[in-house]
């Protein structure tokens, strides 16, 4: 219940620091000192005019004001104090408007508003609204300019925006939004069903927060596990997501770089788990990495409402880790931490990081149980070290680097025999090295099945070892029905596990269940949105379902997003082939060639192609490098049977896929839906064969 509300007219002032985040990542103790100065500095004049700081947040600042003149007169010495070196970049936004202060905190419109006007400033700058500058415009030394009418977000009507424009004030290049009708708009969304429901703001001397009913929109300053956390309107009513980006590696050894992503990845599969969070995988949030891009457009790319990123310093058996949640409506810091400690503490540090997460977002969670998020998997350290290592190779998706990471994981298993995740990477490893043919089957797939069972063995609830032994049952066993099994236990123990969903939808394309099929592959969009293969893949469902126009739109979008990717061309080239767009095909096939070095499967398409159009002298050639590339390396035989068929020798087509059988081919399990084996379906031969598989 609210207790002693008095309402007032009040300036307000937001703070914070522009580009804090990049210089964190490019120069921690910078940033650190930086943000600590612009502290200093706002403490220095904020009280010498009156105002009051009510909350420091991550790299920003709060504060009030008894006249917008004096706020307006301590934000330009701020930004004169600020200039000095070292610069600190700190924009500056101030509003006036009637706000509630009471024992527990401040709520109101005004509140709302003047966060939206500090992010129209420039670095150097000050803006205010039209309300600060009828009491400034005719004071000596408040020169603004105006910026126009704009909408802001969360606020019903257009406000006039000035920037100040005084000796040494920057001013907005040019203001984020479109015109329209003669108003800018800002930062536009549809508007939230929370609008009428305001949070309050919780003054640092108390430890109680609040929620009831009023007018629309405002700042929240939660206590969570301790902290005083900002959170804005849109961040309370938006569907709880995350990115966590790659932490970048701050220790003197580039070697370290392995443990850094290892954090990353260990903070991806706790968060994943967690029902009512969603989390973008691992394959799109490494996209950014090493990349300066502007921490909003990061967020609208992944669809996600916030974004964890920070840094890791190991220096012997000392880390230093430091993150920060920021909010992607605003890009504020809704929290950040430091922690130095021990190596040895590196499992709780995560659960810490995890659990500050779910708290920040818990107005999204539902029924979380208080459970370690990141529980310890090991006591040996040297083991944990090793099986990132084993990762970081495997996750280079090269022949060298899986092979590299197997040797890591066994290292691992010889330091902790009972240490479950050296052996779902083996498990991984495996399944990928035959999957690619980089390995025959009869050799892959077996070690794969090992390891996996001996992952479940020592942890029954590991998603990575049930979605390993899936694979196994699927592109090696043909166990249909336990394969299933396998990868709905995968994805009922990680929800947000896209790998697995994108694997199940390869089964169930297989399968011929199209519909099902796609459903999941959206699924593993949603949380993999930027991933290449997963992207791709879409196509390819469209087009084992035979509806090639839609296959071809696909890939085209994929393309879009990388016109390199080899496996799209492929798959480009195949739906033409089916729409008999031979030139096409075969130029999309020599392209995939020539991106991918000569992958086998590439090679015997082009040669199916040729076939198709007439080119029998040019069959014969692809089919001659292939039986030279089997020399020195595994080729499967489905390969040579699909050339065989498209030039008619039945026979020999057949034979090959009898030998297909026999070394238990993973490109076996598409033989129901494929139709590059449609000229053979009439064959009583292939129907034979389909029950040999148990697909028929």
């Amino acid at each position: 219940m609210i207790e002693t509300l008095h309402r007032k007219l009040a300036a307000i002032m937001f703070t914070d620091m522009v580009g804090y985040t990049a210089i964190m990542q490019e120069n921690e103790p910078k940033a650190t000192a930086l943000r600590d100065r612009s502290r200093d500095i706002l403490r220095r004049y904020v009280g010498q005019h009156g105002g009051q700081i009510l909350q420091f947040y991550g790299d920003g600042a709060l504060s009030t004001f008894l006249s917008a003149i004096e706020a307006t007169r301590c934000a330009m010495e701020i930004q004169q104090a600020s200039r000095e070196e070292p610069n600190v970049p700190v924009r500056i936004g101030i509003h006036v408007g009637d706000v509630v202060f009471e024992e527990e905190g401040i709520v109101g419109d005004g509140v709302n508003v003047a966060s939206r006007v500090e992010q129209l400033a420039a670095s150097g700058g000050i803006c205010v609204s039209e309300r600060v500058y009828d009491d400034i415009k005719n004071q000596p030394g408040m020169e603004a300019m105006s910026l126009g009418r704009i909408e802001l977000k969360n606020v019903r009507r257009p406000i006039e925006i000035f920037a100040l424009t005084g000796e040494g004030i920057a001013v907005p290049k040019e203001v984020p939004g479109k015109k329209k009708g003669g108003v800018q708009t800002h930062e536009e969304r549809e508007p939230s069903e929370t609008r009428e429901r305001p949070v309050k703001a919780a003054l640092p001397w108390r430890k109680r927060a609040y929620l009831y009913g009023g007018t629309a929109g405002l700042l929240v300053l939660l206590i969570v596990g301790g902290l005083y956390l900002w959170r804005s309107p849109e961040q309370v009513a938006a569907p709880a997501s995350i990115a966590v980006l790659p932490f970048v590696n701050m220790s003197a050894d580039p070697e370290n770089e392995y443990f850094s992503d290892g954090m990353t990845e260990e903070l991806i599969n706790a968060l994943s788990k967690i029902e009512g969070l969603r989390v973008a995988s691992r394959t799109s949030a490494f996209v950014f990495k090493e990349k300066q891009e502007d921490i909003r457009a990061i967020g609208e790319q992944l669809n996600v409402t916030t974004v964890l990123e920070g840094s890791v310093r190991k220096a012997g058996t000392k880390l230093r880790i430091t993150a920060q949640l920021i909010n992607i409506a605003d890009g504020f810091h809704l929290w950040s931490e430091s922690y130095e400690r021990d190596v040895q503490d590196i499992f709780s540090i995560q659960d810490e990081i995890s659990r500050t997460i779910v708290n920040t977002l818990k107005v999204k969670l539902v029924g979380e149980p208080n459970r370690a998020l990141v529980k310890r998997s090991t006591d040996d350290l040297e083991a944990y070290s090793l099986y990132l290592k084993g990762r970081f190779y495997l996750n280079k998706w090269t022949e060298t680097g899986m092979k590299k990471g197997i040797q890591y994981f066994q290292q691992a298993i010889e330091k902790d025999p009972t240490y479950a995740l050296p052996y779902a990477g083996l498990a991984d490893s495996y399944n990928v090295l035959g999957a690619y043919t980089f390995l025959p089957p009869t050799e892959a797939f077996p070690k794969a099945e090992a390891a996996a069972r001996k992952a479940l063995e020592l942890d029954d609830n590991l998603a990575e070892a049930h979605a390993s032994l899936a694979l196994v049952r699927f592109s090696y066993n043909w166990d249909w029905s336990a394969a299933e099994r396998e990868f709905q236990r995968a994805t009922e123990l990680n929800p947000g596990y896209a790998a697995a969903r994108h694997a199940y939808a390869v089964y169930l394309t297989a399968m011929g269940r199209f519909d099902e099929a796609i459903a999941e592959m959206k699924r593993s969009q949603e949380l993999d949105p930027l991933s290449l293969p997963i992207n791709s893949f879409v196509g390819w469902v469209f087009y084992f379902a035979r509806q090639y126009d839609q296959a071809i739109e696909e890939e085209k979008k994929t393309l879009e997003m990388e016109p390199n990717f080899a496996t799209a061309h492929f798959i480009l080239g195949r739906a033409y082939l089916q729409k008999s767009m031979f030139d096409k095909a075969i130029a999309e096939f020599q392209e995939a060639i020539t991106l991918s070095g000569g992958a086998g499967e590439e090679t015997a398409v082009l040669g199916v192609a040729f076939a198709m159009s007439g080119k029998r002298e040019e069959t014969l050639d692809m089919l001659q490098q292939l039986k030279e590339r089997s020399k020195r390396e595994y080729v499967p035989w489905t390969r040579f049977a699909v050339i065989y068929a498209a030039l008619g020798m039945t026979d020999e087509a057949f034979d090959s896929l009898q030998k297909a059988y026999e070394e238990r081919s993973g490109e076996m399990v598409f033989l129901k839906v494929d139709p590059q084996w449609d000229s053979l379906r009439s064959d009583p031969r292939f129907t034979a064969l389909l029950r040999k598989v148990e697909l028929e």
